[in-house]
């Protein structure tokens, strides 16, 4: 009988270690996952932070564009029709008035207000069921331009100008895209304006 008892003690003895080492185990094996998981979140969550202030660095939101090398800022826009400040044109056109600032820092080419607007922006009026339709670049809607339009621009200096796009209709808004550099597919942003 004592013989006995002593088997049944060891193997409820051998039991309760078993069992401590698997619970052990479990918990330290959901200790791990949980810590995976976290460090996961974080790791997304980091890259989420880094995406964003990326994409937060350079942008277009419909008034400002800020790319590497230059700022451009649009201060007015408006349809002109032909005779009513749009004097050499038969169509009618949507002009844009804006400021281009350069980096401070800048050490490349020579640009100029028309060009940096030209190698950033496109303009779309989709009313075309069947492509894309791509504006063209219209007239200088504003003569106190004509000199600056073409000025080359110093770092840190700023310089106003204007362009405009001749309009296939006037009902359907026209969308400006922008991009950092019109013959890749970065693009910053874009925006939709009403034709007034």
């Amino acid at each position: 009988m004592k013989r006995l008892m002593l088997v049944v003690l060891m193997a409820i003895f051998s039991l309760a270690i078993v069992g401590c080492g698997a619970d052990d185990a479990n918990e330290s094996d959901n200790n791990q996952e949980e810590a995976k998981a976290e460090a996961e979140v974080n790791a997304n969550e980091n890259d989420d932070n880094i995406e964003s202030s990326e994409d937060d660095e350079y942008y277009f939101d419909g008034d400002e564009l800020v790319t590497e090398d230059f700022t451009i800022e649009i201060t007015d826009y408006q349809v002109l029709q032909p005779g009513e400040g749009n004097n050499f044109g038969d169509e009618p056109i949507l002009g844009f008035w804006f400021d281009v600032t350069l980096d401070e820092d800048y050490e490349g080419d020579d640009i100029d207000p028309n060009n940096a607007w030209i190698l950033t922006f496109e303009a779309i009026q989709d009313n075309d069921p069947d492509a894309v339709n791509e504006l063209d670049v219209g007239i200088l809607p504003d003569e106190d331009h004509l000199d600056t339009q073409m000025q080359t621009i110093k770092p840190g200096g700023t310089v106003s100008s204007s362009i405009s796009y001749e309009l296939t209709d006037e009902e359907t808004p026209v969308e400006l895209i922008a991009k950092d550099n019109l013959f890749l597919d970065d693009e910053l942003g874009r925006h939709e304006y009403e034709i007034e």
